[in-house]
């Protein structure tokens, strides 16, 4: 797709079985795979030197599945889950995924309260403390608090060998502290979840338009504009998530940051808009 002579949507096909030379060579890289993302579902696979993580398991666990096999693994691949939250379209899969394969899942323990709710049974528990970074792999991770109203959300900062990537699918509000984590990053992945028009306009009752646009709810187009403001190095790859069937659109999301991606620092920058019904290509963190 172009837009002001600019290419969207680039990125490797997801049908393509990748070799690990050609996915990250003698450098530890970083990429990521979304299976789907949006308020009825979220799932994506963490591409980690040759190891694979799930990121949330919001969807089916066959849609999962499918995901896997596209992009030539399959559950057996897998190394682990990491969830950022509790609330149901981040983990409403995770109870299938598991009793299919017994994987360790990393979350911090206000998340584990929230699995335990639901009912879902986790046989190795990777607890995640948002003062402490760790290891997975030859990978950093910096895990970071966001204002969301879920018990002890995270975002989540990975590094390997100089390869960064940095996600925030639900948040209300940028705080100096997260921005922090997103500003210096190979990959972006970030929520831009409504449009200030369509949520006003839109079908969903008083009290939930309240809720997102809250200090703890969703981040607006408008958001994700500030965070671009501020970039401190060269984007490779930006990827826009969580976007709302009801109170947003891909264009309008599009319209919010397409003025900044003209700028030099953003002009070979992939951009994607992640789909609820449909994979994303694989954002890998350098050429």
């Amino acid at each position: 797709m172009k837009t002001g002579g600019k290419t969207f949507s680039r990125g490797v096909p997801l049908q393509q079985k990748f070799p690990d030379d050609m996915l990250f060579g003698d450098t530890p890289r970083i990429g990521i795979t979304f299976f789907g993302s949006g308020s009825r579902g979220n799932a994506a696979l963490l591409h980690l030197s040759g190891s694979f993580y799930l990121v949330d398991a919001g969807l089916s666990c066959r849609k999962i599945e499918t995901g896997l096999e596209r992009c030539g693994i399959s559950l057996d691949n897998l190394d682990g889950i990491l969830v950022t939250h509790g609330h149901g379209d981040h983990i409403q899969g995770l109870g299938m995924v598991l009793k299919k394969k017994s994987l360790p899942v990393f979350a911090t323990s206000g998340t584990f309260s929230e699995i335990s709710d639901a009912g879902i049974i986790v046989k190795n528990p990777v607890l995640i403390d948002c003062k402490r970074e760790f290891e997975l792999g030859k990978t950093r991770v910096w895990p970071f608090p966001v204002p969301h109203d879920a018990r002890d959300p995270i975002g989540l900062r990975f590094e390997s060998g100089g390869h960064t990537l940095s996600l925030a699918t639900d948040l209300g509000h940028i705080s100096p502290r997260v921005l922090d984590y997103l500003i210096d990053t190979d990959i972006l992945c970030l929520e831009s979840n409504y449009d200030e028009e369509m949520l006003s306009n839109c079908r969903y009752p008083s009290w939930l338009k309240s809720r997102i646009r809250g200090p703890f709810g969703h981040l607006s187009n408008n958001g994700i504009r500030g965070v671009l403001s501020r970039f401190k190095r060269k984007l490779v790859s930006l990827v826009m998530v969580h976007i709302s069937e009801e109170a947003n659109t891909p264009a309008l999301s599009m319209e919010k940051v397409s003025p900044l991606l003209s700028n030099n620092e953003f002009c070979t920058t992939r951009v994607h808009i992640a789909k609820q019904d449909a994979a994303s290509p694989t954002f890998l963190s350098r050429e």
